[in-house]
């Protein structure tokens, strides 16, 4: 399978290299660093997820969410951990 950046989204280019929190449909949601936006796909790397109580959950690698599964995303602004 090859990926290939989309230019369909060019607003999220702003935001590569940016620590976000999607949202999926599901219900969960991913703390990462938006390390590229594809056609189909988000990349993070340094990512975890997010639980009701607060904690999180390291994601080794990267994570890849297929954007028919997000629900939005926000970008983080300052220094969140």
């Amino acid at each position: 399978m090859v990926f290939v950046k989309t230019s369909r989204r060019p607003y999220l280019r702003q935001l590569e290299a940016e620590t976000v929190v999607v949202h999926t449909r599901e219900g969960s949601s991913i703390r990462g660093v938006l390390l590229a936006v594809y056609s189909d796909v988000y990349v993070l790397r340094h990512a975890a997820y997010l639980n009701p109580d607060g904690s999180t959950v390291a994601i080794d690698g990267e994570a890849l969410i297929p954007l028919a599964r997000v629900a939005f995303m926000q970008r983080l602004r300052g220094t969140e951990s």
